[in-house]
């Protein structure tokens, strides 16, 4: 921002700060600090603070740029984000020295964005050299290759001379240099030094096949150019550039080569030359000169390749390579390109010829042909090279292919590894690989993990397997199990194997051809059948069918039973019996009872079936003390588990259980829960929807009693059903908020819309549909009629900013408009501290209305009349049709009827510039009345006179001013202008025969004033300029 001498306001403070300093002969006054705030308004001399200031900053810097103008500037690099609208500016003892504000942003700042704030301050009643300031700078520290700062850049013939390692290169310069090196290069002066320093890759530049430069970033490589053309625009990936790397930029192909640094161990001289005794003495029979030079005749040797475009080849006879492209005549096969090299054994052409002719394929392949011609007059037929006679005793077909067959049992051919699919498939001409074979078998894998248990076949000991036991990864290495041996502990990799053998037979019995091996050790098929049995008797080790007619001391039903006993005699004996179903038997559960040592049998047990099919036959289950027990194994009465625990009992129909609950009909649960709580519940499922009736009672973990159901009466029950207390709260009159705090919305109404609430109540509202005005989170009151006719409901809503709305229903209408409830203690006394709102539903800020548009709030007498003659007081906005905005106060006449009011009035016109309307005072007044222009203007004149313009000049010159009087008030003026301003630009205005008579305006462009008092009738001005665009200098004398 830069400022003019109307911009900032030097406070009262601030100059005497000055002054008090300048008649001391102190040390210039410090400014220290720069202020921000948010103030918007017109800054006077009283001011010692901001308005709303929110920041200081520390960091400025500034000094005097002319004898009255002062530049400073602030910055703040902080990532602070505000928006400013007044300056201030302290000094070192906090006196707020200028201040400066306006209705428009200062200065925005956003985010990590540095803020720079550029001031000039024209200072017109003290010397600039008055004012100093803090030792901040905000110079950057030099620009190193680690730090950031500034740097200063090198001229072209710094550039070309290559020596500063402290100034940075330009564009422009880099191109000169490069232009330099290219001259250099052209005239065949460029020395390998010299490419080493500069010669490195340049995007889109044109490269042609042999050209060599060194490698960006890694200047121990070098790339040569093996396909020319045009480089890319970017830089090259540094990471591809690697040693024998071919590399792709743009339609260049590089080949990336290291640099040599040694040949046969012999280092460069200073001159990057190598010297090699390769041993050789002649060359061609020709001897090396004194400097170990070869001259060697190369005449007539294949030095170059001959291009011939649409060749016959019987005319390529000469000892040389020819590439040969178009339509071309007696080639091997039809082609467009090919390579021809020919090799002749007599000069000039004579004897035998041999052509070789080498044809590039799609697949990028070469076919290789060769023929002799026989004096440049009679071609061989032309023979590939390389081409396949027989394979397998079958010759190439025409195009030289040889098709294989598939291989047979009695023919060898072709065949495909085999998948998985085919060996299941047994597929034919697939061949099984070494890998299938290992996954076929689920042989051991290398590098591989195992866990315990994990079992793997033998490899060449069918009848052998290894258990792991221990868990790892297995060896990267085969490992041979040839020679292993049945029980043998094998580590492998972090695995350790033990060898197990498969099981060939039981007590001598080998499976059968299904693989069953079948132990006859009892009768009927392993069984003992028993009549009579009396189970006393039944002690020996085994498996049992015992009949139930005769039997004694049994379970009571014919059984199947198994007898467990201890191989010394008198010991323990458990006798288990499962009962035979059949379909005139009943369903039993199986029994079991002991034997003690003292050999006495206890009274037979039932198991009860609770882990198979949970199914429990229709019986009486009697103990000692009368009760079935359950046990819950995971809980401990009076602790809390991780983790809820139940027990349960179903209840299903004939069709059991069947994994599902979809057979239950009842159930029984007892739930100890992980917050410490527990309860038992009574279920009954509903046979048709199978939802689920509960009715429960427990205790908290703090023991208090809690019980519940899920069953919920309807609205109009008086039965004898169970009435939770929620159903009670609701039919009670608590459920809507009466007797207690209001629900929400959305918890009696899934909606959460206030149009839909049909019951009388208090609500919360919280997020809910149609709100009022005052907020989406407050209370609301509804109100609904029995009767659908007239108004059927009405709404009462709290504002969180404590404002009333009220709102009605008629059914055939529906809901009207939220309409605001004023708040008064009495018809005429407003609420103390409270604000009334009064909105112009036509009228949108900052678009002018299609209608002049007035908004009232009055003040009435004591009557009901609301007509202006029972006014006392009215404000009033105005918004008219060019967006021209007021505001009045009018204060009536206290005269009974009367309609006579004064007002004064602030507004802004369509153009947005602020006016002001008062009445005026009288002439006389001198008092706390408000003084309008018109009133100063009256009382000026009558004292002072009329202000009469002298004399004007516009720029520089001379100007003479006559019919003054002595002592008369002179007012100059000069309205500058400076488009180049530079901070040392000003006009100066000297005058003869007044008091005052010199003017120096700022450097700023402006309107400067200077008021002098003349000594004689007439006055000579003479107008100089310093460095501005022009000015327009007005003299007018007072009275």
């Amino acid at each position: 921002m830069s400022t003019t001498t109307d911009s900032f306001v030097i406070t009262d403070a601030g100059l005497a700060e000055v002054v008090a300093a300048e008649e001391g002969g102190f040390a210039p006054v410090l400014i220290t600090e720069v202020g921000y705030g948010t103030g918007k308004y017109t800054p006077t001399g009283d001011m010692t603070a901001l308005k709303e200031e929110f920041k200081r900053l520390t960091t400025i810097a500034g000094g005097a740029v002319s004898e009255n103008v002062i530049h400073l500037s602030a910055l703040d690099d902080s990532s602070d984000v505000y928006t400013v609208y007044e300056v201030g500016l302290y000094t070192e003892s906090g006196t707020l020295f200028a201040v400066y504000s306006q209705a428009l942003p200062i200065l925005t700042k956003v985010g990590r964005a540095q803020a720079m704030l550029a001031i000039d301050l024209a200072v017109s009643n003290m010397s600039a050299g008055s004012i100093a300031f803090g030792d901040t700078n905000f110079l950057n520290p030099p620009a190193t290759t680690e730090t950031l700062g500034v740097v200063e850049l090198a001229t072209e013939e710094e550039a070309l001379a290559g020596e500063d390692d402290s100034r940075a290169i330009t564009p422009k310069t880099m191109k000169a240099k490069f232009k330099e090196y290219d001259e250099t290069v052209s005239s065949g002066n460029a020395s390998r030094d010299k490419q080493d320093s500069w010669v490195t890759r340049i995007a889109s530049h044109t490269y042609a096949v042999g050209d060599i430069v060194d490698c960006p970033f890694k200047r121990n490589l070098e790339l040569i150019c093996t396909r020319g053309g045009k480089t890319a625009a970017g830089d090259l990936t540094e990471a591809s550039l690697t040693h024998g790397a071919s590399v792709t930029d743009g339609a260049v192909t590089w080949k990336v080569r290291a640099k040599i640094k040694t040949i046969n161990a012999q280092e460069t001289d200073a001159n990057g030359a190598v010297k090699i005794d390769v041993g050789v003495k002649t060359i061609n029979g020709e001897k090396p000169d004194g400097d170990g030079n070869y001259k060697v005749d190369m005449s007539g040797k294949r030095d170059h390749t001959e291009s011939v475009a649409n060749a016959d080849l019987n005319k390529l006879l000469e000892d040389k390579t020819y590439s040969c492209s178009g339509t071309l005549k007696n080639t091997p096969i039809s082609c467009t390109f090919c390579i021809v090299e020919a090799f002749d054994t007599g000069t000039p052409v004579s004897g035998n010829i041999v052509q070789v002719c080498y044809i590039p394929q799609t697949d990028n392949t070469v076919r290789t042909f060769t023929r002799n011609c026989l004096n440049g007059a009679t071609f061989g037929k032309w023979t590939e090279s390389g081409a396949v006679k027989t394979v397998n005793g079958i010759s190439p077909d025409a195009a030289g292919n040889v098709s294989i067959p598939n291989a047979t049992t009695s023919k060898a051919g072709l065949v495909r590894l085999a998948a998985e699919q085919d060996v299941l498939n047994e597929a034919p001409q697939t061949a099984v690989c070494t890998q299938l074979i290992y996954e076929i078998n689920e042989f051991r894998r290398k590098s591989t993990a195992y866990k315990v248990g994990d079992k793997v076949d033998c490899a060449f000991q069918y009848e052998r397997f290894l258990e792991c036991t221990k868990a790892g990864t297995t060896s990267k290495n085969l490992l041979d199990t040839r020679n292993v041996t049945h029980g043998q502990v094998i580590t492998d990799g972090t695995v350790q194997w033990t060898v197990r053998t498969h099981v060939r037979s039981v007590n001598n019995v080998v499976a059968d051809a299904s693989g069953n091996a079948r132990i006859p050790s009892f009768e009927n098929d392993g069984v003992t059948v028993v009549n009579a049995p009396d189970y006393n008797a039944i002690t020996k080790s085994g498996f049992y069918h015992c009949n139930s007619t005769g039997a004694k001391n049994g379970p009571g039903y014919a059984a199947k039973m198994i007898v467990l006993g201890e191989a010394a005699a008198g010991k323990h004996l458990t006798q288990i019996a499962f009962p035979i179903h059949n379909t005139t038997s009943s369903i039993f559960c199986p029994k079991m009872r002991s034997r003690n040592m003292s050999g006495e049998w206890e009274e037979w047990k039932t198991i009860l079936l609770a882990e198979s099919d949970e199914d429990v036959a229709a019986k009486t289950f009697t103990s000692d003390d009368g009760f079935v027990r359950m046990t819950m194994p995971n809980i401990e009465k009076g602790v809390a588990p991780n983790a809820t625990q139940y027990a349960y009992v179903g209840i299903y129909d004939k069709k059991g259980f069947d994994g599902t609950g979809n057979n239950r009909v009842a159930f029984f649960q007892h739930a100890v829960r992980s917050d410490g709580s527990v309860d038992t519940g009574i279920f009954s499922v509903d046979p048709n929807s199978g939802n689920v009736a509960r009715i429960s009672v427990g205790w908290t973990s703090d023991g208090k009693q809690i019980s519940s159901t899920s069953a919920t009466p309807s609205d109009n029950s008086d039965g004898s059903e169970l009435a939770p207390t929620n159903w009670t709260r609701m039919f009670g009159g608590s459920g809507y908020g009466i007797g207690t705090v209001a629900p929400s919305v959305s918890s009696r109404f899934s909606s959460n819309d206030l149009n839909d609430i049909n019951k009388t109540g208090f609500y919360t509202v919280s997020g809910s549909k149609n709100f009022s005005p005052g907020g989406q989170t407050t209370i609301a009151m509804h109100i609904q009629r029995a009767f659908d006719a007239g108004v059927n409901s009405a709404q009462l809503s709290f504002g969180t900013d404590s404002r009333m709305f009220i709102r009605t229903r008629v059914e055939s209408t529906g809901w009207e408009e939220w309409a605001q409830l004023m708040k008064v203690k009495s018809r005429n006394e407003l609420v103390n501290g409270k604000y009334i709102a009064c909105h112009n539903v036509t009228t949108v800020k900052g678009t002018a209305p299609a209608n002049v548009q007035w908004t009232y709030f009055a003040v009435q007498d004591s009557s009901d009349s609301e007509s202006e003659a029972n006014r006392l007081a009215m404000f009033a906005h105005r918004q008219a049709t060019n967006n021209e905005a007021l505001a009045r106060m009018a204060c009536y006449k206290p005269v009974s009827g009367s309609t006579e009011s004064v007002s004064i009035s602030v507004g802004y016109d369509g153009s947005g510039n602020s006016f002001t309307s008062a009445p005026n005072p009288p002439d006389s007044s001198n008092d706390q009345n408000i003084a309008t222009t018109s009133f100063v203007k009256k009382t000026v004149d009558a004292k002072a006179g009329v202000m009469t313009r002298k004399g004007s000049k516009g720029g520089a010159g001379t100007m003479t001013v006559t019919g003054l009087k002595a002592n008369q008030l002179l007012v100059v003026t000069c309205d500058m202008r400076n488009d180049t301003w530079d901070g040392g630009d000003y006009a100066l205005i000297n005058a003869d025969n007044v008091v005052n008579g010199s003017f120096k305006t700022g450097a700023g462009t402006g309107f400067y004033t200077a008021y002098m008092i003349a000594t004689s009738s007439t006055v000579n001005f003479n107008i100089t300029h310093q460095g501005i665009s022009g000015s327009t200098t007005t003299v007018y004398a007072m009275g």
